[in-house]
């Protein structure tokens, strides 16, 4: 039940355009890899925490929320066709990396008590095809948190996104973590090379984060016509 009242919000998010309520944000620029995304203008940027965190925004308040972004550069994918990349990303991020990894994004300290998998399906992310998880856990500052944590391949970059709070404030802060998670944009550097990143890579002129809620879309009348 749990699972589905997940995705249900999952659907919702996307009947409401795949776009959270009318906020101000201010745009990000990844230095390495180029990307973009947007964060909240009432958030502010947290520094000192693990290496492996490349950008970390907390939000105000007493819940944990805030979102990370781990990217590196991994270059044994850059000769795979999108299909092959599809098979890739199943393979490299398995839900056993969700939950080692959502410790170690976690903000603060980078460790974690009882992680466990709430949802576990694949996604889009940018234009490219993601898995995403969504673990529980408790962190070591005592608070109860839920992450949902997006995770792709891209060109030269490994890339995964962490957005947390507290248990009980996780749907109260989805839509603005949503709108992070939708504002990352790898167009600006990927889509110069010729073969490979482009948008329209299943030839259907959709991006894979249209086709993800889709899908979501389809998982949910199957559900309810059981």
């Amino acid at each position: 039940m749990k699972k589905f009242a997940f995705v249900a919000l999952l659907a919702g998010f996307m009947v409401a355009g795949l776009a959270p309520a009318k906020a101000d944000y201010f745009v990000k620029q990844d230095p390495e890899f180029r990307y973009t995304f947007s964060v909240p203008d009432t958030w502010y940027e947290v520094g000192g925490l693990s290496p492996r965190l490349t950008h970390t925004f907390m939000a105000p308040g007493t819940d944990g929320a805030g979102c990370t972004i781990y990217s590196e550069k991994d270059k044994r994918f850059l000769t795979h066709k999108s299909d092959e990349l599809a098979v890739e990303v199943d393979r490299v991020f398995s839900q056993e990396d969700f939950v080692v990894m959502a410790p170690r994004m976690n903000i603060g300290k980078n460790e974690a008590l009882n992680p466990s998998v709430v949802a576990y399906q694949k996604g889009g992310l940018g234009d490219a095809f993601s898995r995403y998880a969504v673990v529980d856990y408790i962190a070591m500052s005592g608070l109860d948190k839920r992450s949902i944590i997006f995770a792709t391949l891209y060109g030269d970059m490994k890339m995964m996104v962490s957005c947390q709070a507290r248990q009980k404030d996780f749907e109260k802060r989805f839509p603005e973590f949503m709108g992070v998670i939708t504002s990352l944009d790898f167009k600006n550097f990927y889509r110069a090379y010729p073969t490979l990143y482009y948008r329209d890579f299943l030839g259907t002129d959709k991006s894979a984060l249209e086709l993800w809620f889709e899908d979501l879309s389809q998982s949910i009348e199957r559900a309810l016509n059981k």
